[in-house]
């Protein structure tokens, strides 16, 4: 399996605007209650997640649901990079995760989790045993809180073909991660993201106000 050369990414073609990653600058964005558009997660199933070798890196096959709003989504796979490909106010994260969902149109979505190292005596999110063979889906429920507050927009897949019209969903909180989770997600997909690309599409955030 050979996978694509992160350094060579100025070279891949795609449409060009509705790009993604990008950089959340927030007083940048669109400000909304998280009431208008509420986001509900949801993961089933104690058998491992299936690891499935791509181009574009090795993603975990797992099952789900996702409602946005009133807008429902089915949850195909997972996969992690190395540093976080979207940044928050110019700032890049230790890792990011994308949880991929489609619709019964076809249409994609995709959740993005940023992380950081935990703290000293923080245990931080545990993801080795999903990489390893080890975990359900259902094992993801606990990385996921409610009344979340994210961002949203239209952007696009952040490996080639890089098609638009995927709908964004980047959890606003940054994540502990443990450290033997960061280690992991180095070794096997070390420096394995997207530079930022220009905004221009409108950016909106949706939380709970008096948070």
């Amino acid at each position: 399996m050979e996978y694509i050369n992160y350094q060579t990414q100025d070279q891949w073609q795609g449409p060009a605007s509705q790009q993604s990653p990008i950089d959340i600058v927030l007083e940048q964005t669109t400000p909304r209650p998280l009431a208008d558009q509420p986001l509900t997660v949801s993961f089933v199933g104690d058998q491992a997640l299936t690891r499935d070798p791509r181009s574009s890196g090795d993603q975990f096959i797992g099952a789900g649901t996702l409602t946005l709003g009133n807008h429902h989504y089915h949850f195909l796979r997972l996969h992690f990079h190395d540093h976080s490909e979207h940044l928050f106010d110019g700032q890049r994260q230790d890792a990011e995760v994308h949880f991929v969902y489609q619709d019964d149109q076809g249409q994609t979505l995709v959740l993005a989790m940023l992380g950081i190292r935990a703290a000293d005596g923080e245990a931080g999110f545990d993801f080795a045993p999903v990489i390893n063979g080890q975990a359900g889906s259902a094992y993801l429920n606990q990385f996921f809180a409610n009344n979340q507050g994210y961002f949203n927009y239209t952007g696009s897949l952040t490996t080639p073909p890089l098609s638009p019209d995927v709908t964004w969903v980047v959890l606003d909180a940054v994540h502990p991660f443990s450290s033997g989770s960061l280690a992991l997600i180095h070794d096997l997909f070390a420096d394995n993201y997207r530079a930022p690309q220009p905004i221009t599409v409108p950016v909106y955030h949706y939380y709970e106000s008096g948070k």
